[in-house]
């Protein structure tokens, strides 16, 4: 039997790297079932807060186009209103246009998530460059 702070410390450092299923921790084999019991809760918990940052990065790509959908449709410009009413608006219900919006913004996504993980390796870059541009001039006006 491990002590409660034996068992509290295994769970910390799970949590910190989850990469085995905890209640098959060697040694902690009469706590599995609070273990599994863990190890369920906190896998539930991430994949409801992955699922919510997920929706709410579909909701972000998928704004522009709703923005840009509510302009046509109180802006008479040059008959676009009436054009797109008998075109997407007959064709397609308003639950269609959002399931195609929704599953163009989750082809987007990948590419967003792309592009900004290339703007902060970019910045960080940037960062290093400058650091190392300082150090030139500190070294130059010590040199002087």
């Amino acid at each position: 039997m491990k002590t409660r702070a034996e068992i509290d410390k295994l769970i910390l450092d799970w949590r910190e790297d989850p990469c085995w299923e905890l209640e098959e921790t060697e040694g902690f084999e009469d706590h599995k079932d609070e273990l599994l019991a863990v190890r369920m809760k906190c896998e539930a918990e991430w994949k409801a807060r992955a699922d919510k940052e997920h929706a709410a990065a579909i909701s972000a790509l998928i704004k522009p186009a709703h923005n840009f959908l509510s302009l046509i449709d109180t802006v008479p410009l040059l008959g676009v209103r009436s054009q797109h009413a008998g075109g997407v608006g007959a064709s397609m219900s308003s639950g269609g246009l959002e399931l195609l919006l929704t599953a163009i913004a989750e082809m987007l996504l990948p590419l967003q998530k792309q592009i900004d993980r290339l703007e902060a390796r970019q910045e960080s870059a940037e960062r290093e460059l400058d650091r190392q541009v300082d150090n030139l001039r500190k070294r130059i006006e010590a040199l002087s």
